[in-house]
């Protein structure tokens, strides 16, 4: 399983971008500003907290087809495949009931469905349906048009150096899942090396 990382990294209905775009350049200098004291934290604190917040923003300024959590449940689908029960709750941080309705949900609106699971006949997997794919395209695109208000919005330096970012940000993405292989690999090596020793 990938680290944990926002499910919309790449986001239904179209439109409307002018007017978000006038109500981000509104809200840019309350938005903007930094929290007391984030001058001084280190530098993971203030990237953490700025694609918190800017998160928070474009979730805000979003046009949701769907709940946000139902959402979260069919980006994390498109990222692991077909999941079961508890690792879907694992992932999302979530009690088994819940992710259950959550799925449900899902299922009523043909977005997901339930399938044999290949190595437990007693358990099934939840998988998405071309119908939830395409509602979790819709949705990414709308993610991206309202993000894409705000950058146009920046000058051609900002608009530059956020190329820069991307890169920074490619090669911490890069580090955190090479260290969840190794931290993997740890944990089986281990499991097995726990069995081989209880075996003798």
């Amino acid at each position: 399983m990938k680290p944990d990382h926002h499910p919309f990294a790449p986001p239904l209905a179209s439109g409307a971008a002018p007017a978000r775009a006038t109500h981000a350049q509104s809200a840019a200098p309350r938005s903007a500003a930094a929290p007391h004291g984030a001058a001084d934290s280190p530098v993971g604190a203030q990237l953490l907290d700025r694609i918190v917040r800017l998160n928070r923003w474009v979730a805000h300024h979003t046009t949701w087809a769907v709940p946000l959590a139902q959402a979260r449940v069919l980006s994390q689908l498109s990222d692991l495949g077909p999941s079961r029960i508890g690792d879907l709750a694992r992932a999302e941080h979530c009690s088994q009931p819940t992710l259950t309705t959550l799925v449900q949900r899902l299922q009523e609106q043909a977005l997901v469905e339930r399938t044999p699971d290949p190595d437990d006949a007693r358990a099934t997997r939840i998988s998405l349906t071309p119908a939830g794919r395409q509602a979790l395209a819709r949705l990414r695109h709308e993610r991206a048009q309202v993000i894409d208000s705000l950058i146009q919005a920046l000058d051609p330096a900002q608009r530059h150096g956020l190329q820069d970012a991307l890169r920074a940000l490619s090669g911490l993405l890069d580090a955190a899942y090479r260290q969840a292989s190794s931290q993997t690999n740890q944990a089986s090596q281990t499991s097995q090396a726990n069995q081989t020793s209880q075996a003798n």
